[in-house]
């Protein structure tokens, strides 16, 4: 059985968590558009055919490393978007056992 303080607790940390939320999904924004960039970059300063000039630029170390920025935004913005998840479910929890209980069923 989920308690009234469990819930609380879920509600305040869906609150609070709602700006950095937020921050997130413009962190993942600027990483991306900084990884197009530095891949644009490293494209129009290699050499070599099309073919070639992409897979230069795609192994390029600042591409690279902003791929990996990328990807840890990502998984900051998606970690904090499951908790807010869990806690949503939580409280959905507590409100069919409330509801069942005024019912008689539990």
């Amino acid at each position: 059985m989920i308690n009234d303080d469990q819930v609380e607790r879920a509600l305040f940390f869906i609150r609070d968590s709602a700006s950095e939320a937020g921050q997130l999904a413009g962190a993942v924004k600027e990483a991306e558009a900084r990884r197009k960039a530095s891949m644009a970059i490293a494209f129009l300063q290699a050499t070599g055919t099309v073919a070639e000039r992409e897979a230069r630029s795609r192994t390029d170390p600042a591409v690279m490393a902003a791929y990996h920025d990328y990807c840890e935004s990502v998984a900051a913005y998606e970690k904090l978007k499951l908790e807010i998840k869990a806690g949503e479910m939580l409280i959905e929890v507590w409100r069919t056992e409330n509801s069942n209980r005024r019912a008689g069923i539990m």
